[in-house]
């Protein structure tokens, strides 16, 4: 005979039919579940190496490894054949402007920022920027884009934190002028920057070189530049500094320049716009401007320490001169004459 209240005995019946019937689930899903579980993990970790194990940056597909493991290397991968140098030497047989890539494209469309060292190696995949480059140097060691030829609009390097290596091996062509420069002039640790600009032969624009605020550059190469607008070098640490196909330039400005003796070499230069050289502590002569026979507009000498008096005379008297001239604050204590 029942002793308990009928509605517990109810009530224990109840959640036994309830559990049962979730036992019951538990025990026809729960094998589903595991496989499911199963498959999307494996899923995944294929996803994971598929993306890890790709192709697809200029640095990938230039270091003889099978990083897709589809048994092609490189340049003889398909998914290479967007980048410059996987196209044979940059000919273009196609109908199309791609540069070479027949059927890619190699020219990038509009203006490129570059922050890091992965949007150089992405930038180092084209040929061709239609717009301006601007690279933040913070934190990058080297800059390096070995294969762009030509920029558009303007290339520009800047930050406190400079590199040590500035190099566009194969650029020939920029439509609105170089800037390299910090925002006010620090002591750099390490290697001093080496600036090289081995093809360049064109660079336009009101700034066409300029170079402000570094505190140490050993070499500023530029040895192919033949058609310039402005060259200014201010308030920097640059101990050589090649032009060496330079002929003329419609201006050439130097001005604090704080390690250099004896001037850029510009064996070549003929003509220029106007001169300006002012405030230089240690350049003490005129002479790499040996070449130079005319000014069409004016001249400035002025507050050298090192540089005597008579150089600038000597100058006046070597060239024809349409302009005015302003001489004044240089070291004049060896010089016999004064400039008329």
């Amino acid at each position: 005979m029942h002793t308990e209240p009928v509605s517990k005995r109810y009530a224990d019946v109840s959640w036994y039919r309830r559990n049962r019937t979730f036992t019951l689930l538990w025990l026809l899903f729960m094998p589903v579940a595991v496989i499911i579980s199963l498959y999307g993990c494996s899923d995944a970790s294929e996803n994971s190496s598929s993306l890890d194990g790709m192709e697809i940056s200029a640095t990938q597909c230039q270091d003889d490894e099978d990083n897709d493991g589809d048994g092609l290397v490189d340049c003889n991968d398909p998914d290479c054949q967007g980048f410059v140098f996987c196209t044979d030497g940059g000919s273009d047989t196609d109908a199309n402007t791609d540069g070479g890539a027949d059927g890619g494209t190699d020219c990038l469309e509009g203006n490129y920022v570059a922050n890091n060292t992965l949007d150089l190696d992405f930038l180092s995949g084209f040929s061709c920027v239609t717009g301006s480059v601007t690279i933040n140097a913070f934190g990058i060691s080297e800059v390096s884009v070995p294969y762009l030829e030509s920029i558009g609009g303007r290339l520009k390097v800047e930050d406190a934190d400079y590199p040590t290596l500035i190099s566009f091996s194969s650029l020939e062509y920029v439509g609105d002028g170089m800037l390299f420069e910090q925002s006010s002039i620090i002591e750099q640790d390490g290697t001093p920057t080496t600036i090289d600009f081995a093809s360049l032969q064109t660079s336009l624009g009101s700034l066409s070189l300029y170079i402000s605020n570094l505190k140490s550059v050993a070499s500023a190469s530029f040895p192919s530049l033949v058609d310039v607008n402005n060259i200014i070098f201010s308030w920097s640490s640059v101990e050589n500094i090649d032009l060496s196909s330079l002929q003329t330039a419609d201006s050439l400005f130097i001005s604090g320049l704080g390690t250099i003796n004896n001037g850029p070499n510009v064996p070549l230069l003929s003509e220029l716009g106007d001169l300006s050289i002012t405030d230089n502590d240690t350049l003490s002569s005129l002479g790499w401007l040996g070449t130079l026979d005319t000014v069409t507009g004016n001249i400035s000498v002025s507050n050298n320490p090192s540089m005597p008096q008579c150089e600038a005379c000597d100058l006046l008297d070597q060239i024809t001169l349409s302009g005015n001239f302003s001489f004044s604050g240089n070291l004049d204590d060896s010089c016999s004459y004064t400039c008329d």
